[in-house]
């Protein structure tokens, strides 16, 4: 649905949206070279809501791909982020990261399945990570594990599996 918008407009800034990378590697590094709607969406959500980022000191985006729209929004609003996804996607991350030019960002490899690693955070935000049912249970305890209390939770998610969808929510 965005395959032709360029850039966002967070905070006056304009935030260019990447394109498909040809990623040679496993099933995870691809995933991750996409770009996915729900972080467009969710960037884009970020950029009307500034009050939830100014100033924060801990946002962490789950599984932020290469794009990383919605931890990049953020910190163009003012929050401290760290972009986190699996090892094997650090590569697009950082190359995403070292072509903006945006303030207060760190990347950061996090398996779900393997704790939090000393991250903690006032906001989480997880755009398009849970497709597959055996991710839902790591994802909520990732989440779960870094929010601070009275944390905030932002999730873009579309429905790809109703039995997803069932564990997600319960």
């Amino acid at each position: 649905a965005f395959a032709t918008l360029a850039a966002l407009d967070v905070n006056g800034a304009s935030l260019p949206l990447p394109h498909d990378e040809v990623v040679d590697g496993n099933h995870a590094a691809a995933t991750a070279a996409t770009p996915w709607d729900g972080g467009v969406v969710l960037a884009a959500y970020a950029a009307t809501r500034p009050e939830l980022f100014r100033g924060r000191k801990s946002v962490v985006e789950l599984g932020c791909g290469a794009a990383a729209l919605p931890g990049l929004a953020a910190a163009l609003l003012g929050a401290s982020v760290v972009l986190t996804d699996v090892d094997e996607a650090m590569p697009v991350v950082r190359r995403r990261v070292d072509g903006v030019a945006v303030p207060n960002v760190t990347v950061a490899a996090l398996d779900w399945r393997g704790g939090v690693g000393g991250l903690a955070a006032d906001v989480v935000l997880a755009a398009d990570v849970v497709w597959l049912q055996d991710l839902v249970e790591p994802f909520v305890a990732c989440a779960a594990a870094l929010l601070a209390d009275g944390g905030r939770l932002l999730l873009a998610h579309q429905t790809r599996s109703t039995a997803v969808d069932d564990a997600l929510f319960e």
